[in-house]
């Protein structure tokens, strides 16, 4: 009888393990992964606008934060599925699960979603939709934002089959169209379509040379580097074509890369473009070789890379070399032109939190004289526009020409647009005529003669 029971016991607790175990590995299947996708997709379908987008929102975020449950192969049927859904957030979700899968049947299924895409009808409504308050522009924002989520996963796969049809999508999108237009550039770039997007360099109008320059920047493949060191060194090479090369070049991280830059740069026999590019590259390399070109070139009145050679110094060290720019903008014997090109950059260069360092270096910009004495209104007036801009200030400031100070009227008008927003157009630009006046006097040689 002991016996039958200790039986019937042993018996009973390896079913209560082995139900515990199998439970334990549903709760973590794809199955139940699969039920908690179906589940939301159809509670989001059964919404719209931002409830609708708020169920699917939490699996997104879990799946690119890399959940396993939901980053399984065996999920790619239904995300697929969920590409074909008519409700774009279920398609994020598709978009988002697929790209997070990178298997080669994930990557074949965001290929046909981006070929399937109307891009004219996207930039027919981007042209159309004005106030980025309509709900359609929502809903558009998110269609794109979708696309960009994919065309990324494509550019990211390594396959270089799709490089044919996302070239044909590039040359054809209007270049107005950045959120179009951008993420293809990208995925190009990601690709390794140096020749091709080079190809078109010569022909391309401003916009569209903006959008291969972005492009070109996403090359990061190691292997394209003897590529465009041909091209660099080729003199019947089109010299723009060099130029972007130089600077495609220079931000791939490889052996030997730093090196061949600031052999350009030394390297007389190199066009001065081609020489400027490596210049203006020089401050992306973390090589004491590159501060020492670079600096070398800064302290060179005759240099030709003089300009690129400052600029990057300001962008690699800031804090280094901030006081060294103060400096040359406040010496009267410096060129004016050359002052000119660095406070242009300016902005460009130094963070405006940096800034609030240099309040007495900005104010005594105000003084900036050229090598007569007269102000150097060009000086003055960038110095007042930076402190307006970091300190909220408006210091007076004494101009050799009236008409110099439109910028800082400019400055006045767009905060007195902010600040006093019941004013029309008229009664603003009064406003600011009345501040800018009170603002700005004319210097007075006679004057300042006479207190000497």
């Amino acid at each position: 009888m002991d016996d039958k029971i200790k039986f019937r016991k042993l018996t009973l607790g390896l079913f209560i393990v082995l139900v515990l175990v199998t439970t334990g590995i549903a709760q973590n299947s794809p199955s139940t992964a699969r039920q908690k996708l179906l589940q939301a997709v159809r509670d989001a379908k059964k919404e719209t606008g931002y409830m609708s987008a708020a169920l699917i929102s939490p699996l997104i975020k879990s799946i690119e934060a890399g959940k396993d449950e939901l980053v399984s192969e065996e999920l790619v049927p239904d995300y697929i599925s969920f590409l074909k859904d008519e409700n774009i957030f279920v398609q994020r979700l598709g978009v988002a699960g697929l790209s997070a899968i990178k298997s080669p049947k994930a990557v074949e299924a965001l290929f046909e979603y981006v070929k399937n895409k109307d891009y004219a009808d996207w930039e027919k409504r981007l042209q159309e939709l004005m106030n980025p308050n309509n709900t359609e522009s929502w809903q558009l924002q998110y269609e794109l934002e979708t696309f960009r989520k994919a065309v990324d996963a494509l550019g990211e796969s390594g396959d270089k089959r799709f490089v044919p049809f996302l070239l044909g999508l590039f040359k054809s999108t209007n270049p107005e169209q950045v959120q179009i237009i951008a993420p293809i550039g990208q995925a190009l770039g990601k690709l390794g379509a140096t020749r091709e997007l080079f190809d078109m360099v010569t022909e391309a109008n401003n916009q569209l040379f903006m959008h291969i320059h972005y492009a070109l920047k996403s090359v990061k493949d190691p292997n394209k580097v003897p590529e465009l060191k041909l091209i660099i060194n080729d003199p019947n090479e089109n010299s723009m074509v060099r130029c972007f090369a130089v600077s495609t070049l220079s931000g791939i991280e490889a052996a030997g890369v730093s090196e061949f830059i600031i052999g350009i740069i030394n390297d007389r026999n190199y066009p001065i473009e081609i020489r400027q590019t490596a210049m203006g590259t020089a401050s992306q390399i973390k090589d004491p070789a590159a501060e020492e070109i670079l600096l070398a070139h800064a302290q060179d009145a005759n240099s030709p890379l003089r300009h690129p050679a400052f600029v990057g110094l300001l962008r690699c060290m800031p804090e280094k070399y901030i006081n060294r720019f103060f400096e040359t903008i406040m010496d009267p014997n410096e060129e004016l032109n050359f002052k000119q090109q660095l406070t242009s950059e300016f902005n460009h260069s130094i963070k405006q939190e940096q800034l609030k360092k240099y309040r007495k270096q900005l104010y005594d910009c105000l003084n900036a004289s050229d090598r007569d004495g007269h102000p150097n209104d060009d000086i003055r007036v960038f110095a007042w526009r930076q402190i307006h801009k970091v300190f909220n200030e408006k210091p007076s400031v004494v101009l050799s020409d009236r008409n110099s100070g439109h910028p800082i009227r400019s400055d006045i008008l767009d905060t007195i647009g902010k600040e006093n927003k019941n004013l029309n157009y008229q009664q603003r630009l009064t406003k600011a005529e009345e501040e800018t006046q009170h603002i700005v006097s004319v210097y007075d040689e006679q004057k300042s003669e006479e207190k000497d």
